[in-house]
């Protein structure tokens, strides 16, 4: 029990400071949506598109555990860590712009993809203990 509540609260720590960074995607697909998107955009669409399935990716760890969907879970953290290495300087101007504060938006930052990275060891930990107890 206790520690099912420690991964409750390790999870929603990171989900709600990787809201932070959602809120700025969505910003970033408004903006793509409303106009062209030239070929140089196309990191930062990547950017957006993976850290919003990065977000999905969140939910589904929170909802489904280590219970379901463990792959998915995997690759949709993965791809949520890759959006901010893509363009981290760019991402910190940007997070910076809207919460005015870089120590405030390294914390949002480092600390949502540091409980995505634990969240990637323990799901992969309980995959291959899993095919190798289907293996025995």
């Amino acid at each position: 029990m206790q520690s099912r509540l420690l991964h409750t609260f390790f999870i929603l720590s990171g989900l709600i400071t990787a809201s932070f960074l959602f809120v700025v995607d969505l910003f970033g697909l408004l903006m793509f949506s409303e106009g062209s998107v030239s070929s140089n955009d196309l990191p930062i669409v990547l950017t957006v598109i993976f850290g919003l399935i990065g977000y999905i990716g969140y939910w589904s760890l929170l909802i489904f555990r280590f219970k379901k969907f463990k792959v998915t879970t995997i690759i949709m953290l993965t791809l949520g860590i890759f959006s901010g290495l893509f363009i981290i300087d760019e991402l910190f101007d940007v997070v910076d712009m809207f919460y005015e504060n870089m120590i405030f938006t390294q914390f949002i930052f480092y600390w949502s993809n540091i409980v995505a990275m634990i969240y990637i060891i323990l799901l992969l930990k309980a995959l291959f203990a899993q095919k190798k107890s289907q293996s025995l």
